[in-house]
């Protein structure tokens, strides 16, 4: 998730050094099931752990590959456990990729 520092109260002198609390909450919108919801985290701004670079956009009924670059931890961050991607793509109005409940976020975790 990408957000403005900014708007948060944070500066670049916060990025790789200040811990923030978090809480994260998320909402079904296509499905219209319940949403989650994830408290006491804490993150580093720009300090994941992992971070995933898909080949490029993967069209639908194809393959492709994605490399996850391994930063180490960073102090004081929550413990991750690897990268999710997201496969129920932006292709224009009203076409959103055709991902299933079951298939439309993908987790890799680490062993």
């Amino acid at each position: 998730m990408i957000i403005c520092g900014e708007q948060v109260g944070l500066s670049g002198s916060d990025m790789l050094a200040t811990n923030v609390g978090a809480t994260v909450i998320s909402q079904d919108i296509y499905f219209g099931g319940p949403g989650d919801v994830v408290s006491g985290l804490t993150i580093t701004p720009l300090g994941e752990r992992y971070f995933g670079i898909p080949e490029d956009d993967i069209a639908a009924k194809s393959t492709g590959s994605l490399d996850v670059i391994d930063f180490g931890v960073l102090p004081g961050n929550s413990a991750e456990l690897g990268v999710m991607m997201l496969t129920n793509g932006d292709r224009g109005a009203g076409n959103r990729g055709g991902a299933t409940q079951q298939t439309e976020a993908m987790l890799f975790m680490v062993k």
